[in-house]
């Protein structure tokens, strides 16, 4: 008997390790998925919904409710020095949420070191936010594994692995605007001898809707 309640507690004591190990690891915050409902450019802060939800047990089960809304999170800019990369950040886009390990209030609101304001850790409160993962649901089409590029909408600058480089929108690019320029300079006429800078009708017509081309792609 006194073996058999040996093995009892020691089983107790497993399962009580186990129990204690999964209520830490359930109510840790590391890093979670969540989806911008809306962007604060002056702040670069977002408004963020996290896609899972919180499993609770109760006397009649578990139940999935959702988190509340983390307001005021620090989004993460690609920067350094006086330069950035700019990002029209939007409500919808999906984003990996980084809890900090101990309070941020103090170090978002003036920088530089100093003790944290409470004894808060690993808390929803104190969240980081990449934006830039996708689900299957919202993966990026035509993504190239070859060139180095900038995409918005429907226009793009990419460097490919020889250093060509290639600026386009829709409906122009940048290398056949030149081309045209180009062979429209080399067929220049005067006009009847009158002026070394006058030309004929229709090469001013092609200068004119080369311009609007122009006009068309770049700012």
């Amino acid at each position: 008997i006194k073996t058999n309640m040996k093995q009892i507690n020691n089983y107790s004591g497993v399962d009580d390790k186990f129990e204690l190990k999964a209520d830490i690891f359930n109510s840790l915050n590391c890093h979670r998925i969540g989806i911008i409902q809306s962007f604060n450019s002056t702040n670069q802060t977002a408004k963020i919904k996290l896609v899972d939800k919180r499993i609770l047990a109760g006397y009649e089960g578990t139940q999935a409710k959702e988190f509340s809304i983390l307001i005021d999170v620090p989004i993460f800019i690609v920067s350094g020095g006086s330069a950035w990369l700019n990002q029209p950040i939007q409500a919808g886009d999906e984003c990996l949420v980084l809890f900090n390990d101990r309070n941020i209030d103090r170090w978002f609101a003036s920088g530089n070191i100093q003790p944290p304001e409470n004894s808060r850790s690993h808390s929803l409160q104190d969240g980081l936010a990449i934006v830039g993962f996708h689900s299957q649901l919202k993966k990026l089409t035509n993504f190239s594994t070859a060139d180095f590029g900038l995409n918005f909408q429907n226009a793009k600058m990419q460097i490919d692995s020889t250093g060509k480089i290639d600026i386009s929108n829709q409906t122009k690019d940048l290398k056949t605007l030149i081309a045209n320029l180009i062979n429209i300079l080399q067929n220049l006429k005067t006009v009847n001898g009158a002026s070394q800078y006058a030309i004929d009708s229709t090469t001013n017509t092609n200068l004119s809707t080369l311009l609007t081309d122009f006009q068309s792609l770049l700012k």
